[in-house]
């Protein structure tokens, strides 16, 4: 190749040194050698590059497949749990109309209760897109709305809201006001008491970001690694719920959950997800 390209380049020239012709050789074969390497490299970078965008979706494949796993048994558990928490529930109800009010007796009705509801929230929780109908909302109002709705039930936690204007999303509507919803709990939980909740919208190619940024502590080491897993929680009372069923909306959307800490303090929750909407195992 090298000698077809220096017969095409090179051709008799006015000899004015009798090593002028040699001279002007080796500059083309030094140039086309490096063209090629040039080329080579480049082409390697390529491949390789390919190579890790594949072994990146294959790792996010498996991790979904898992997170459906874990959904689908989780769902099993709670049914199975259903009945003997319902029974546990009616009759520690009879020992409240026979017997005084009690301290005791009290908290177990609450304890009952939070068991449903985390129970009932987490058989619900699965990852088909068939039950999730996709509709277009302007982000901004989308989001202003379920914030103001949460904030009804919360008066006492101050909101900024840094929202585009102009900007519309494909979402399942229910799951995803359920999941905002979640994770201002989550930052109300996290912060001292009264301390503002920052709501934070944006776009990012065809991507869109919701964030949620509180001022507390922060997530510790051990809860980022597994974060998304249910009953992955540094907090005493909680199930990790919140953030996973979050992630599984982020993956039907074609994207993930973010989560980081802010060095100044506090955390920051994202959800990143495609703003025309995905379809169900699609990874960014």
């Amino acid at each position: 190749l090298v000698t077809l390209l220096m017969g095409y380049f090179t051709g008799p020239i006015p000899l004015v040194y009798s090593w002028t012709q040699d001279l002007v050789n080796l500059f083309v074969v030094l140039f086309l050698i490096g063209v090629l390497v040039f080329l080579s490299t480049n082409l390697i970078n390529r491949i390789v590059a390919r190579e890790k965008a594949y072994h990146l979706l294959a790792q996010e494949r498996l991790r979904l497949t898992r997170l459906q796993a874990i959904g689908a048994l989780s769902s099993g558990v709670c049914h199975q749990l259903a009945s003997p928490l319902n029974n546990i529930k009616l009759r520690v109800n009879r020992l409240g109309r026979v017997m005084e009010e009690s301290r005791d007796l009290l908290s177990m009705q609450n304890s009952i209760a939070k068991c449903e509801v985390a129970l009932r929230k987490l058989a619900d929780i699965q990852l088909d897109s068939g039950r999730f109908p996709m509709e277009p909302m302007d982000c901004a109002e989308t989001v202003k709305e379920i914030t103001l709705k949460w904030q009804e039930e919360n008066p006492g936690t101050p909101i900024q809201l840094d929202l585009p204007e102009n900007f519309f999303i494909k979402i399942p509507t229910v799951a995803f006001c359920q999941s905002i919803m979640d994770l201002l709990d989550n930052g109300k939980e996290a912060g001292p008491t009264g301390s503002k909740l920052l709501v934070v919208a944006e776009k990012e190619g065809d991507f869109c970001l919701v964030s949620i940024i509180d001022k507390g502590s922060g997530f510790p080491e051990t809860t980022l690694q597994y974060i998304g897993q249910p009953f992955n929680s540094h907090k005493e009372a909680g199930s990790g719920l919140g953030l996973y069923h979050a992630d599984l909306v982020c993956q039907l959307l074609g994207g993930k959950l973010l989560v980081s800490n802010i060095k100044t303090g506090g955390s920051r929750v994202t959800m990143k997800f495609l703003s025309e909407g995905g379809s169900l195992g699609q990874s960014n």
